[in-house]
């Protein structure tokens, strides 16, 4: 019986494998009929507002789902979602054309994702993500096999986008949260600081954040998930360069933000969560140890908001005042832990913690580490 499964199971996936494998011809065919489909869609859901067309859409979906795979399709959607307007403005008139790229506006683009992943989430969401995550590191590494992607592309993040790679942090899935926190780092490693896309992104973390930490009908597990994944991504963001970390959001700061979510909240705060606890010991780890180090984020990591924590784990915090307090022990938990991470603070953040701020309110807590 193992021998015959062995045998079916083998040649089950060398049948399916030939099936799969297209020839070059076969994917531009296949591409061709996507294309012409897609924009059958996108005339479809431009006049859904009609009631006489409402069902339009729905009826194009399986003609899609039997000729189109779902990562062609979502493969020609996803450069068009990053679009600059200056160069998508003659695409709403745009028709299927011999070329081997898709044409459509930034919205077109986005409005065609969202009634695929609503209509058949399993389907789609997964192929959604792959291929905006790809399509960014392919425009950041400026190497692709298409005539879309160069050297010199250039990418627009709308708002209604960026909203939509957050939300995705929040979602059960875990290889779309991934993709969706690189998506959001490395759109905003390719954006210039002067385009505020770091600013934009972190204000819609903190937010989306707040929401998960504030929602009392999720579970404890879900909740926990949610805030270290956003938390995670604000981390990346802020690592990326000094004007990321200095990037005013709204009318905050990304020291506040992550004073307010990584450290109030999930770290002092969380006493009865020594594994969230954890987690966000790591986050600050990596913020000591991401190089090169810049100014800005080696003030923080010795801000007395960042130490003093730190050393009341490690049983050297003293009092409110920072007081010497002989009776005061480790945490037996985060003890050693804190105690590592306030070395690794001090080794890595070495040379780096002055602030060319002349306030002297803004001056550096190395003392607190004495």
């Amino acid at each position: 019986i193992k021998h015959y499964i062995k045998h079916y199971i083998k040649h089950y996936i060398k049948h399916s494998a030939s099936i799969m494998k297209l020839t070059q011809q076969e994917q531009r065919e296949q591409r061709e009929v996507t294309k012409g489909l897609l924009y059958d869609l996108k005339d479809a859901l431009s006049e859904e507002e009609e009631e006489e067309v409402a069902s339009k859409p729905k009826s194009i979906l399986p003609k899609l789902k039997t000729d189109s795979q779902p990562d062609v399709v979502m493969g020609l959607l996803a450069p068009n979602l990053f679009m600059a307007a200056s160069s998508s403005s003659t695409s709403s008139n745009t028709t299927a054309t011999d070329d081997d790229e898709l044409h459509l506006t930034s919205k077109e683009a986005l409005s065609i994702l969202l009634f695929l992943a609503t209509c058949d989430p399993h389907k789609y969401l997964i192929p959604a993500s792959r291929a905006i995550k790809t399509f960014l590191v392919t425009v950041e590494s400026g190497t692709s096999s298409t005539s879309s992607v160069t050297t010199t592309t250039t990418i627009e993040v709308s708002d209604e986008l960026l909203q939509l790679m957050v939300q995705q942090l929040s979602g059960i899935n875990v290889e779309v949260s991934s993709n969706a926190t690189q998506a959001l780092v490395t759109s905003c490693r390719i954006q210039p600081p002067s385009t505020l896309l770091a600013s934009r992104a972190l204000s819609a973390m903190r937010n989306a954040w707040q929401v998960a930490w504030d929602d009392d009908t999720q579970t404890k597990s879900s909740t926990t998930t949610i805030c270290v994944r956003c938390v995670n991504a604000m981390v990346q963001v802020a690592c990326l360069s000094e004007a990321m970390f200095a990037a005013p959001s709204s009318s905050t700061t990304t020291a506040t933000i992550l004073n307010d979510c990584l450290i109030t909240a999930m770290l002092i705060h969380s006493k009865n969560d020594p594994l969230l606890q954890m987690s966000v010991m790591d986050l600050i780890e990596r913020m000591a140890t991401t190089m090169p180090m810049h100014p800005s984020r080696a003030q923080w990591l010795h801000s007395s908001m960042v130490v003093q924590p730190l050393l009341d784990m490690a049983g050297g915090g003293g009092g409110s005042g920072g007081e010497s307090n002989e009776n005061q022990t480790p945490d037996p938990i985060l003890g050693g832990p804190a105690l590592c991470l306030l070395s690794t603070i001090l080794q890595k953040t070495s040379g780096n913690n002055t602030s060319n701020n002349n306030n002297n309110n803004s001056t550096t807590n190395t003392t607190h580490f004495l």
